[in-house]
């Protein structure tokens, strides 16, 4: 699903100050890997969060979520990273300053 409603979405460059998102939801947290769900304060839009720890870089993941789609994801709570990296549009980000779709 497009968030074409959230500013996060018709941005051209993303930075850690746009971020405005709270947690609603944390669905599994181990050593390595988080799963949550996160939601806009701007506007609402839902956003399936994860963190995955790879030789000490962590990866941060935003994929956005209907309302229809949450019911759906605490079945996704075993999956592994690698799975859940196939899902898109994703907001990703590596540590850095800046965060891109990959669309």
């Amino acid at each position: 699903m497009k968030p074409v409603a959230c500013h996060l979405w018709t941005k051209e460059t993303i930075t850690q100050d746009d971020l405005d998102l709270e947690r609603v939801k944390l669905m599994q947290d181990t050593t390595l890997f988080s799963l949550e769900l996160d939601k806009c304060r701007r506007c609402g839009q839902l956003y399936m969060r994860t963190d995955c720890e790879y030789n000490d870089m962590i990866s941060t993941a935003f994929f956005p979520v209907s309302e229809e789609q949450i019911e759906r994801i605490d079945f996704m709570k075993g999956w592994s990273d690698k799975r859940i990296a196939r899902f898109k549009p994703v907001l990703q980000w590596y540590g850095e300053d800046s965060f891109w779709w990959k669309k």
